[in-house]
C-alpha cells in the first residue's frame, strides 16, 4: 500500500469536516466564556489585557470557523452545553494551557484530515494562535506557581 493511498484513505468527508467545524466553534465559545472569568480573576492589569487580547482572538477564530461551517452547509450549529470553568487562578492558568494545547492537536488534525484549502488554512493558521495562547497562560502559571 503506498503512502498516497493511505493517506487519502484517512481524508474527512464533509460531513466530517462540518463535524470538525462544529467542534471547533464550540470549543472557542467555551473559551471565551472562560477568558472571560480569567480575565476577572487576573493578578494584574498586563495579565488582564493579555487575557483579553486572547478572548478577542477566541471569538475571532468562531466567527471564522462559523463563516467556513455556512459556506458549507445551512444546517444550524449544535450548541453543546460548557463544561464549568474552574474557580482560583492557577486552576484556570492551567486548564487554559492545557485547553488550548488539545486545541492545538485537534486543530492541526482537522487541517490534516480535509481537502478543502480554505478550512484546512483556517485550522492550521488557528492552531499557530492556540500555541501562542498557551505559551502565555503558561508564562503566567509560572509566575504563581
Amino acid at each position: 500500500m503506498s503512502y498516497e493511498y493511505e493517506y487519502q484513505a484517512h481524508l474527512d468527508t464533509n460531513e466530517q469536516t462540518l463535524e470538525r467545524l462544529q467542534a471547533a466553534i464550540n470549543r472557542e465559545r467555551h473559551a471565551v466564556n472562560c477568558y472571560e472569568a480569567l480575565m476577572k480573576q487576573a493578578k494584574t492589569d498586563r495579565e488582564q489585557r493579555q487575557i483579553a487580547d486572547i478572548r478577542d482572538d477566541e471569538i475571532q477564530h468562531e466567527q471564522q470557523f462559523l463563516a467556513l461551517y455556512r459556506n458549507l452547509s445551512e444546517d444550524p450549529i449544535q450548541d453543546t452545553p460548557f463544561n464549568s470553568c474552574p474557580s482560583t487562578y492557577l486552576e484556570s492558568l492551567r486548564h487554559s494551557i492545557e485547553d488550548e494545547q488539545h486545541s492545538v492537536d485537534f486543530y492541526l488534525k482537522s487541517g490534516d484530515a480535509t481537502l478543502d484549502l480554505d478550512v484546512k488554512r483556517c485550522f492550521y493558521r488557528m492552531a499557530k494562535d492556540e500555541q501562542k495562547h498557551a505559551i502565555w497562560f503558561l508564562y503566567f502559571y509560572s509566575l504563581y506557581k
